[in-house]
């Protein structure tokens, strides 16, 4: 038998509850595949493991799904009894995952409510140096008016400094460089062209992924 989950926690713990509900006692092999391209396939068929190293993995989901449902069960109860005290005619779901999830949610929701739109001030200078052009940006100091991304919120000190710019002097005490390099992206599974949200290209996802899946099928 080849274990052939996900390979993180609740992969190892799906497949594994399945195998001991079933009662197997034979040798179980372990599949690990990170990607779902042939060549990757291919390497994990090849490498195939003891699924008795991988047990640590599955006690420590076993006891992250308990602790869940104890967490749960327990504090959903509790917060429920207490909101009937107080008038409130439901359940009240509490749950170590989506509690601190629906927190962020709400307080997010309420920096969007009250937020106030402000307007501030970029300031970009052109500088001639021995070996071209030089486009610098102003970074204003802390005693300017500032948000709390560092942007300036008031106009006079850029307007106040552009006016001095124009054919004055100055000298470049520090520049720093960089050389990186950028590899060329991977292909684009076809289980990604599904899962890409519709607004993130111009065409639908059907336009992409009924070409994508033919031609994976040519190719196979």
């Amino acid at each position: 038998m080849v274990h052939a989950g996900d390979p993180d926690r609740e992969g190892q713990l799906l497949v594994q509850e399945v195998i001991e509900y079933l009662g197997w006692k034979g040798r179980v092999s372990r599949l690990l595949v990170s990607d779902l391209n042939r060549p990757a396939v291919q390497r994990a068929l090849a490498r195939l493991e003891d699924n008795a190293r991988y047990q640590p993995l599955y006690r420590a989901a076993e006891s992250r799904s308990r602790a869940d449902w104890l967490y749960g069960i327990n504090l959903t109860r509790a917060w429920t009894l207490t909101g009937r005290q107080a008038g409130h005619d439901g359940v009240l779901s509490v749950g170590r995952v989506q509690t601190p999830v629906l927190g962020l949610v709400v307080r997010r929701d309420a920096e969007i409510r009250d937020f106030e739109p402000r307007p501030f001030f970029v300031l970009w200078a052109d500088l001639a140096v021995a070996h071209g052009e030089l486009r610098a940006w102003w970074a204003p100091a802390e005693q300017h008016p500032l948000d709390d991304q560092g942007r300036l919120l008031a106009r006079e000190p850029a307007a106040a400094l552009a006016e001095r710019l124009p054919g004055a002097a100055g000298r470049l005490v520090a520049l720093e460089t960089q050389q990186k390099r950028q590899a060329a992206p991977c292909p684009t599974l076809c289980r990604r062209c599904r899962s890409t949200p519709p607004g993130a290209t111009a065409s639908p996802p059907r336009s992409s992924w009924t070409p994508a899946r033919r031609s994976t099928n040519a190719t196979s």
